[in-house]
């Protein structure tokens, strides 16, 4: 019977020394799996990161061309105004001219 009972106790150790071990290999599973996510959150992170600094250089490009653009805009404008200004003084002397020619032609008719 001590011997009956010496075998049982030998397969029970085993038994458990085999749980032992499928509870080991399942804890480095557990902890590869953990170290893989944790690689993939750090990628998708710097992924996120990189198309943020991608889209900030995208928009500041943007920006920058819409200022020349303005500015170009702005230029063109004040060119037109200078040259609707010009044109208003030039109407204004020739009709300022034209009033007092008929002025004088007024005062003429007169006199005779």
């Amino acid at each position: 019977m001590r011997k009956g009972l010496s075998v049982v106790a030998l397969m029970a150790l085993a038994a458990w020394g085999c749980q032992q071990g499928d509870a080991e290999k399942a804890g480095q599973q557990i902890d590869e799996a953990a170290e893989k996510a944790g690689d993939a959150m750090e990628k998708a992170a710097d992924e996120v990161k990189e198309g943020a600094e991608e889209a900030g250089d995208a928009m500041s490009a943007a920006v920058d061309e819409a200022g020349d653009a303005m500015d170009k805009a702005a230029d063109e404008a004040g060119k037109a105004m200078d040259e609707a200004g010009e044109a208003v003084e030039k109407a204004a002397d020739e009709t300022g001219k034209a009033v007092d020619k008929a002025a004088d032609d007024v005062k003429d008719a007169a006199k005779e």
